[in-house]
């Protein structure tokens, strides 16, 4: 589903943001 695939487009930005 396309909201699920947002869901995880946020997550990765999160983990990249945190991994700065």
């Amino acid at each position: 589903e396309a909201r699920n695939k947002f869901k995880e487009y946020v997550n990765t930005l999160a983990t990249i943001k945190n991994e700065e």
